[in-house]
Order: structure tokens, then C-alpha cells, then sequence
């Protein structure tokens, strides 16, 4: 039976925000849905803002029958990398070997041949000189006495 004139506006009675939580849902939510023309036919616009329609019945894609029935999703261990709890120091230093042969390893897989290893090496031992020098130039240049700039005086 199709309702006609003031008898179909009056099902329009609730706002965003209760239609909202009658979906439990959030107002942003309902807004994106009527954006994407999911509610279309369930709401109305008076002028000022939007009004819908009570829900009545269960909407067609969701089942309400299994709410809560399914087994939470598995939570994988996939190791501790920080703070790690060895039961000894074989382990512990097993571990750390593992780690460094997987840095030299992805490292040498960057090279295209010895010679260009070489050439890396090389400007790398340069650059850590160069650094050097670099650092024991500022500490000696660090040091500024203070000038006296006329304080107290004290004549003995």
C-alpha cells in the first residue's frame, strides 16, 4: 500500500545522528551512504536539514542471524625484536649472526662486481678520514675562553 501526501512525509522522523546510531553507524557514514546512493528513497530534505525513515525492518544485506558467532581471526607470533628474552648466550649471539649475515648479505647484493666493491670500500675509507679530520678540527675550535666583559673586580 503506497502512502500519498502528509501520511508518507510524517515516516520521516529521525535525524542523521539517530539514524546513525539506529544503523550503528556514524553521521559521516550516513551522509557518505546517501553520497553513494545507498539510502535512496529513505530520506527527504524539509528545507533546512535531512530526515529519514525508521528502519522497520532488517535492511536486505544484512543478517542479523550470526551477529558474534564467528571465531576471532588468529594472532600470528612473529618474533620479538627488541627486547628479546634469551634463555642463554648462545642463543643471543646466534641471533645477532643471523642479523649480520643478513646486512652483509643484502649489502654484497648490491654490487655489480669485486672491482666495484673495491672502489666502494675505498671511498668509503676517504670519507671516513675526511670525517675524522673534520671533528678533531671543531673540538680544537670549540674551546673559546670567556671574555672577561667588566664584572666584579677584586684588587688585592
Amino acid at each position: 500500500m503506497k502512502l500519498k501526501g502528509q501520511q508518507e512525509l510524517d515516516q520521516f522522523t529521525l535525524t542523521r545522528s539517530e539514524k546513525a546510531k539506529e544503523l550503528g553507524k556514524t553521521p559521516n557514514a550516513i551522509r557518505m551512504m546517501m553520497r553513494h546512493g545507498k539510502l535512496s528513497g529513505e530520506y527527504r530534505f524539509d528545507g533546512s536539514k535531512y530526515l529519514f525513515r525508521a528502519q522497520n525492518r532488517p535492511r536486505a544485506n544484512y543478517d542479523y542471524d550470526h551477529l558474534g558467532l564467528t571465531t576471532p581471526k588468529k594472532k600470528y607470533n612473529r618474533g620479538n625484536h627488541f627486547k628479546a628474552d634469551y634463555p642463554n648466550d648462545a642463543f643471543r649471539l646466534h641471533n645477532e649472526h643471523k642479523k649480520e649475515q643478513a646486512i652483509l648479505n643484502k649489502i654484497q647484493g648490491k654490487f655489480k662486481s669485486e672491482a666495484h666493491r673495491l672502489e666502494y670500500e675505498k671511498l668509503n675509507n676517504e670519507a671516513l678520514k675526511k670525517s675524522l679530520e673534520n671533528t678533531q678540527k671543531i673540538e680544537k675550535n670549540s674551546f673559546t675562553p670567556l671574555k672577561d666583559y667588566g664584572g666584579l673586580a677584586v684588587f688585592i
